[in-house]
């Protein structure tokens, strides 16, 4: 079974997926198990869940990409 890579997704989409694994975890299921279920990691799971921790469901907007001029 070939596994998704988010990051070839676009940034909105990114960061559309961010939200929905955070709106999982929210609603009770469980962090490993949003990771299982929306391909991602577990890590990033854990980081995207302390960072909403810390600020709020704004922090996992996507930010400008690439090389600063």
């Amino acid at each position: 079974m070939a596994s998704k890579d988010a990051r070839k997704l676009s940034a909105d989409a990114q960061e559309a997926l961010r939200v929905r694994v955070m709106e999982a975890v929210r609603n009770g299921m469980k962090p490993a198990v949003a990771a299982r279920t929306f391909g991602v990691s577990r890590t990033a799971v854990f980081y995207w869940r302390r960072a909403v921790a810390m600020g709020n469901i704004t922090s996992l907007r996507a930010k400008k990409r690439g090389r600063p001029p």
